[in-house]
Order: C-alpha cells, then sequence, then structure tokens
C-alpha cells in the first residue's frame, strides 16, 4: 500500500516537473543555436551561467602593401570591441592641439600591441619574439626617476613620464617609420599614435630632452616645455587628469 502511494505521488507530482524543467533547458539550447545569426553577438541568457565571456573579436585594419611600406590606417577610433578612458584622460580625444609633425602616408610598420616601458621605449611581438622600440632622436626618463620641485619635494617623474606615453598610446594602433636594428631584439623608429609623433609630443610636454639640442625638429618645443615647466620641469607637479 504504502509503494502504490510513493509510485503515485511520483507519476502525478515529480515526473512532470522533471519533464517540465527538461523541456525549458532543451527549447533555451535551441533557440540560441538558430536565432542567432552566423557571426554576430549575442546577449548572455541562463544557459551561459557559468560560461567565460568571449572575447570581442576586433576587426583587423585595412592593410596593403607599397612598395616597401604598409598603408594602414591608423586613426583616432579605437579598434572594435576595445574601450578607452573617458576623453578627459586621452590627450588626443581632449581637443589637445597637435603638437608634432603629419605623419607619413605610408608605415615601415605597425604595431597593433604595445606595453610602454619608460617615458621613450615600449616592447612589441614582431615575429613571434619580444623587441624594445625606442622612440628615434630623444633620451629617455627611466621609469624608476626621482625629480624634484622648487620646494624639494621629491616625487616619480619616471613613473609619471610612463603614465604620459602609455596615456596617448591608449588602445591605438602605432606606426613606425626609419626602423633602425639595435641589435636582435631592439629597434629605433620614428612613432606615431593617430596623427601625432610620439617622440614630438614627448618632448613638447617635457618628459624627455632631443639627443641633438640643436635638432630643428625638436628645439623649439623643448625650449617651449623650459619656459612653461611641463612634465618632469614642473614647480609644483600636478596629478594627471
Amino acid at each position: 500500500m504504502a509503494a502504490r502511494r510513493k509510485g503515485g505521488f511520483f507519476t502525478r507530482w515529480l515526473m512532470p516537473l522533471l519533464l517540465g524543467l527538461l523541456a525549458t533547458a532543451g527549447a533555451l539550447i535551441v533557440g540560441n543555436a538558430t536565432l542567432v545569426p552566423a557571426g554576430k553577438s549575442r546577449p548572455p541568457s541562463i544557459t551561459d551561467f557559468g560560461r567565460p565571456a568571449a572575447p570581442v573579436a576586433a576587426a583587423a585594419p585595412a592593410a596593403k602593401p607599397h612598395g616597401s611600406r604598409v598603408v594602414v590606417d591608423i586613426g583616432n577610433t579605437p579598434p572594435p570591441g576595445v574601450r578607452t578612458g573617458a576623453a578627459v584622460n586621452d590627450p588626443l580625444l581632449a581637443g589637445t592641439p597637435k603638437v608634432g609633425r603629419a605623419p607619413p602616408p605610408q608605415f615601415d610598420v605597425v604595431f597593433r600591441r604595445v606595453t610602454v616601458l619608460d617615458a621613450s621605449h615600449f616592447r612589441v611581438v614582431r615575429d613571434n619574439k619580444p623587441v624594445i622600440v625606442g622612440l628615434a632622436g630623444v633620451g629617455t626618463l627611466p621609469f624608476d626617476a626621482v625629480c624634484s620641485d622648487d620646494a624639494g619635494t621629491r616625487w616619480k617623474c619616471g613613473a609619471r613620464a610612463r603614465a604620459e606615453l602609455a596615456r596617448i598610446i591608449g588602445p591605438r594602433l602605432v606606426g613606425c617609420v626609419e626602423v633602425r636594428e639595435e641589435g636582435d631584439t631592439a629597434i629605433t623608429a620614428d612613432c606615431y599614435a593617430a596623427d601625432e609623433s610620439l617622440a614630438d609630443w614627448m618632448v613638447s610636454q617635457g618628459w624627455v630632452d632631443p639627443l641633438d639640442p640643436y635638432d630643428q625638429r625638436f628645439r623649439s618645443l623643448a625650449d617651449d616645455a623650459r619656459q612653461t615647466h611641463k612634465g618632469r620641469l614642473q614647480t609644483a607637479p600636478r596629478p594627471l587628469p
């Protein structure tokens, strides 16, 4: 008698509930697989619980050979799927006037991912090998460099300089010309982000000096940075925006 009651309870209540849950899960899985067009992203659903988010694929920039150089648009817009900070944190989006010379129409090489090391060096991957790129024509400010203001207060100008170079590059592509090999793992080059020269920008902001103080390309930018106390030359260091 008791066994009959248990069997009736299972048949009447538990079995319909389990069948309903299985039918709902099956409908969700089939719907997610069939209703999303190929190549399109879809919003997360209940079936994604515990599943890591799929990375957003960034479209590769259009490129075509042009003699020994590459024609690539390294414009001001970040690649699809890459988020950047607020405009006030990005000097190229904050309405800051352009300071450097115009970029060339073609680049010898374009880097899609860079890791900034200090005021004038960043690391890239070339042919599956790490390479250090130095900005041609300028010196550097080591990351651990410390400066003093007029009051004698010491501050980490090297770290601030690296942050400034990283801030202007942001998520952008970096195009370079006049590439010079400095060994198996290092090169120097004249590099640009969007339409701004990285070397010109860092000199104009007082973070680095030109190697040749009489270089006409950098001389006026360096003089203005000294006269207006920019970068490491400032009398009262201000926080980055």
